[in-house]
């Protein structure tokens, strides 16, 4: 496992990555440690509503979602005296 996880992680791209395993909280530790900005877990298609982007050099911010939404906005604070 640390050496699949050192593989992934030494790309230069980490758009999105896949873990298969049938125990669920070893497949979320694994999941937490790569450097990807979606990791899909026993399956290939992804969750069209969650937000999609990349790490590295597969792009910066996100799509779709909350955080799609956050890169057209500029927060503002109003202070009533």
């Amino acid at each position: 496992e640390e050496q699949a996880i050192d593989i992934a992680n030494a790309s230069l791209y980490g758009l999105q990555a896949y873990v298969f395993s049938r125990q669920a909280d070893r497949a979320q530790s694994l999941a937490a440690r790569l450097q990807a900005g979606s990791v899909l877990i026993n399956r290939i298609t992804p969750e069209l509503l969650a937000p999609f982007g990349g790490v590295k050099q597969s792009g910066v911010g996100r799509e779709f979602g909350v955080f799609g939404l956050e890169g057209f906005l500029e927060a503002k604070s109003i202070v009533l005296g």
